[in-house]
């Protein structure tokens, strides 16, 4: 009977925790549940990989870092140059090509712009530090597949990465 008092009491008491609090707060407010297609998608083919970068890039409020092929950015020049464009004098843009540093300079010229040259195969697109556009095939596959992440701790990680091996 003691053991039981006990765990009654054990129990009365729980009220009055923190825990208790946060809990029916969550009960009595709810939440809401994240949805895997708002954080993550993958992309198959050139028009929706395209369609994608164009909606990352115009929507960048602050931060645009572009690393890839100078192949591939010349091949997707059409949609990325208008966008860049586009983008407020208050938005920093990064482009950093790998390839021939002969075709980079050209690039820099051909579009005004000053890309860095860098040793990578990495292809990807970062705005603001929040969304990333991973291009997961090679310049050379017949397919482009993409993984797009709405990840602010993963994309502002990457983007530090990216930032250190410039220097």
């Amino acid at each position: 009977m003691l053991e039981a008092n006990e765990k009654v009491k054990s129990l009365a008491n729980l009220k009055d925790t923190n825990e208790y609090t946060e809990l029916e707060q969550l009960h009595n407010s709810g939440i809401a549940p994240i949805k895997s297609n708002e954080i993550t998608g993958s992309l198959k083919g050139r028009s929706n990989v395209l369609s994608k970068i164009r909606e990352l890039v115009e929507k960048a409020e602050k931060e645009v870092l572009i690393c890839t092929s100078a192949l591939d950015f010349e091949d997707k020049s059409r949609v990325l140059v208008p966008a860049l464009e586009k983008l407020s004098k208050n938005v920093k843009v990064k482009i950093v090509l790998s390839g021939d540093a002969e075709k980079v300079k050209k690039i820099n010229n051909k579009f005004d712009l000053k890309a860095k040259h860098v040793d990578t195969n990495a292809r990807l697109f970062l705005a603001d530090k929040k969304e990333v556009l991973f291009m997961v095939t090679s310049n050379e596959a017949e397919e482009e597949m993409a993984v797009w992440l709405s990840s602010p701790f993963f994309t502002e990680s990457l983007s530090n990465i990216v930032s250190q091996a410039l220097k």
